[in-house]
């Protein structure tokens, strides 16, 4: 797809932020990941991409869920 602009915003605003090195390339899997755990889907704030390889969850409520590189589903 393309780049979401900041004309676009509200019409994504239901979509998490997804940022961070590598994020856009990534961000389809882990979309994937987080719509088989919807009760975590739906407090997902923004997704951060670490380093390349791993992401941290962000949830509304301001809490870090910091997720492994290596099966992130599982943990």
């Amino acid at each position: 797809g393309a780049p979401i602009t900041e004309k676009d915003v509200p019409e994504y605003v239901h979509l998490p932020l997804v940022v961070g090195k590598g994020a856009a390339e990534a961000a389809s899997d882990l979309l994937t990941m987080l719509s088989r755990e919807r009760w975590l889907q739906r407090r997902v704030a923004a997704a951060i991409r670490i380093g390349g390889r791993r992401w941290d969850l962000r949830l509304q409520n301001g809490i870090d869920i910091r997720l492994p590189e290596a099966d992130p589903q599982t943990a």
